[in-house]
């Protein structure tokens, strides 16, 4: 009696085993998966001059000494002359520019920031090229200040 009972207890056992496998295996196949990050790298800083604005391909040429770089603008790309926004077609061939990318999966340059234009000079530099200048004291007067003798008694 005691076999005809184990046996149906293991098929049983075995059967929602089998049925909980699969139900996890089709579970794993309706997953939606992650998609990968676009950018896993931190952005580049870029200079040059511009050589080529391609408003149609949304794209700018930048040549450094004797190399050029192709960056691609897109609408996440932050676009600045002269220390205010910008549009690309603000920017003209000669002009100095500069900014950051980021090298797409896909092996593209997306310029993540364009700067069209001198690199604005940043808050509290203008004084600093102001030279302060040695005074010397005038004749019969000397550097060191006198310290206030004590009162008597103390």
């Amino acid at each position: 009696m005691r076999k005809s009972y184990f046996q149906p207890v293991l098929v049983a056992v075995l059967a929602v085993a089998l049925a909980g496998l699969s139900l996890s295996a089709r579970a794993e196949e309706t997953k939606p998966e992650k998609p990968a990050p676009k950018h896993t790298q931190r952005p580049v800083p870029f200079s040059g001059t511009l050589s080529a604005v391609d408003k149609t391909a949304m794209t700018i040429t930048v040549k450094k000494k004797e190399a050029e770089q192709t960056f691609e603008i897109t609408s996440n790309t932050r676009i600045m002359k002269e220390g205010k926004p910008a549009v690309l077609s603000d920017g003209a061939v000669g002009d100095m520019v500069g900014g950051q990318y980021r090298k797409t999966d896909d092996g593209k340059l997306e310029a993540v920031s364009v700067r069209f234009g001198p690199k604005p000079e940043a808050a509290g530099t203008k004084n600093k090229k102001h030279k302060t200048e040695k005074v010397e004291p005038a004749a019969g007067q000397t550097n060191q200040v006198e310290k206030p003798t004590p009162p008597p008694g103390q």
